[in-house]
């Protein structure tokens, strides 16, 4: 069995594991979710307190979140996925300390074997015990991998492409499509590509990890163009950097929550609003005063905007409110 596949664990590693899929699955329902990628778009628009508003915010790698970075990227962060390299770097006396590792983060590591994950899981307990440690299996990479090249084949048909890269899957595409499943709504920041000119590839240029450009082994224009449709067809929720107002081509729909708050897409916003957890009282105030001009929404068709339905949510009064003083 090759290094890369070898999944069997140390008995003290399982000893520190959760005990059942319930044990996990009671902690991982959330109402609204949020991917925070690493494009430098991310610095274009002042993304950072919408993220903070979702339930569950979700990183990539080591992408930091320090003062100098939080007003366009946030600082909530509930998990990070981390590949192998990084799942090395943080599970190393050489990095500790140096990486961003939030209080009772959970780190997901995904795309490496057994004895990588052996040594992360040991090391936290040691140096971070309140950070939990979970793999993700490898079949879900390959369930986003099989969706990336069956639509990359539709699209072939259809006339459109190619595309330059490969076929796997970015983590930021992985962590979305793991997202979907436990959470009602889900919105993207950072990832696809934008119409923009000279966007550095990295957000966070010249700290540990940055890079200048993408490998081959991701197609982010695919990437991008699944993401985009999945955004039109209101399966999520995609979040970009803009320079004027969003208007839906024939035959799309843009998200219920920008199409029934469209005066909120106007270019002065860089779509800065976009993914606001407007469902929550705290937050539904922050995002109140950000925004001018009157408009009366009560909470039960705040609810429907941005799920569709009705979830429970002891967080959620039933009364009416006013966008704007």
């Amino acid at each position: 069995m090759s290094e890369r596949n070898n999944t069997r664990l140390a008995p003290e590693t399982i000893a520190l594991l959760p005990r059942d899929y319930d044990e996990i699955a009671n902690h991982l329902r959330f109402n609204s979710c949020a991917v925070v990628g690493n494009s430098g778009y991310m610095k274009m628009a002042k993304f950072g307190k919408a993220i903070n508003a979702h339930n569950l915010v979700l990183r990539l790698n080591q992408s930091p979140t320090k003062p100098t970075f939080s007003e366009f990227v946030g600082t909530k962060t509930s998990i990070r996925l981390i590949n192998s390299m990084w799942s090395n770097r943080y599970a190393s006396d050489k990095y500790f300390g140096k990486l961003p590792l939030e209080r009772n983060l959970t780190l997901m590591v995904s795309r490496t074997g057994g004895d990588v994950y052996d040594n992360i899981v040991q090391y936290m307990a040691k140096k971070r015990p309140d950070v939990k440690v979970l793999l993700i299996n490898s079949r879900m990479v390959s369930k986003a991998r099989a969706l990336l090249k069956q639509y990359r084949i539709r699209l072939c048909k259809a006339g459109y492409g190619g595309y330059k890269g490969g076929i796997s899957p970015t983590s930021g595409f992985v962590a979305s499509y793991f997202l979907r499943s436990i959470c009602e709504r889900l919105s993207l920041y950072g990832l696809g590509t934008v119409d923009v000119p000279d966007v550095p590839y990295h957000y966070f240029l010249g700290t540990i990890g940055s890079r200048t450009g993408p490998t081959s082994v991701h197609s982010f224009d695919a990437e991008s163009q699944l993401l985009d449709q999945l955004g039109f067809q209101n399966e999520i929720e995609q979040c970009k950097y803009i320079v004027e107002k969003l208007v839906p081509a024939d035959g799309q729909v843009v998200s219920r929550l920008r199409s029934n708050f469209t005066s909120l897409a106007r270019p002065e916003y860089h779509n800065e609003l976009c993914g606001w957890n407007i469902c929550k009282r705290r937050s539904y105030r922050k995002f109140r005063r950000r925004v001018k001009g009157p408009k009366r929404v009560s909470y039960s068709d705040c609810k429907n905007i941005m799920f569709g339905h009705d979830p429970d949510d002891d967080d959620v009064e039933d009364d009416n409110f006013i966008y704007g003083e």
